[in-house]
């Protein structure tokens, strides 16, 4: 019986069939290039992520010098806020007689939806006249005249009998004295934020108006609203001995 070759010229044809494709030079090259350029669109729409929340959101800082002690010290590194600082300014902005009633409406709008600064807030800022930044906390708000009295911060809304005395026992230790520095004791808060740092004896702040002099005609010893940049919202390197 001779052999038929039907089945063997069947199974070379199959072979033939399932061989794999190798791909040319060229093709090898462009799926390479494709492979590169996702990987890189990946890393740059990481990288923008990234840089969008390190300059509009969340940026790190490192606090210099002892002026915030205890609550922080220096080389301690902290995450700050810049948001809260354009409510601010939206609401500066407000108050000006610009643009139309739709645009006024519209900006207040926008700034009834960022957070706010309170007082006990920890800020960062450049004071006027000044090209460092400074770390203080919010001890009084526009509207309200301010005395020190007796190693005590007491707070009165301005051309009111209305008054209390601040009560600082949740960042000041009991043996801090807020002094009068520079010979002034009473401050009138118009405009802007006065700021003390909470290592009281040692701290540059509005009480002297960070040093530049200023209880002639300018006054100085409020930070503008466009002066602050952040807002302190946690330490990222703790000094973990204060827990």
């Amino acid at each position: 019986m001779e052999p038929t070759f039907e089945n063997t010229q069947n199974s070379e044809n199959m072979n033939n069939n399932c061989a794999p494709v190798r791909k040319t030079f060229w093709q090898k090259l462009g799926d390479a290039v494709l492979g590169f350029f996702d990987l890189a669109s990946f890393f740059l729409l990481a990288l923008g992520i990234v840089l969008c929340i390190r300059f509009f959101i969340f940026s790190p800082f490192t606090v210099v010098g002892q002026s915030m002690e205890p609550t922080f010290h220096g080389d301690d590194f902290i995450i700050i806020d810049k948001v809260s600082s354009q409510k601010l300014k939206l609401q500066e902005w407000y108050s000006q007689s610009w643009g139309s009633d739709t645009l006024k409406k519209s900006v207040i709008n926008i700034a009834g939806g960022l957070p706010s600064l309170h007082r006990g807030d920890i800020v960062v800022f450049v004071p006027p006249g000044k090209d460092i930044h400074f770390i203080k906390r919010v001890i009084w708000l526009p509207g309200e005249t301010v005395s020190i009295i007796n190693n005590t911060v007491n707070i009165c809304k301005t051309g009111s009998d209305d008054c209390f005395v601040l009560d600082e026992s949740a960042y000041l230790k009991s043996d801090i004295k807020t002094v009068a520095a520079c010979g002034v004791s009473t401050f009138d808060v118009k405009d802007g934020l006065f700021v003390m740092g909470d290592n009281r004896e040692h701290s540059t702040d509005s009480r002297c108006c960070f040093t530049i002099g200023c209880f002639g005609d300018v006054k100085w010893y409020n930070v503008p609203y466009n002066y602050i940049i952040w807002k302190v919202r946690a330490r990222i390197v703790p000094d973990f001995t204060k827990f």
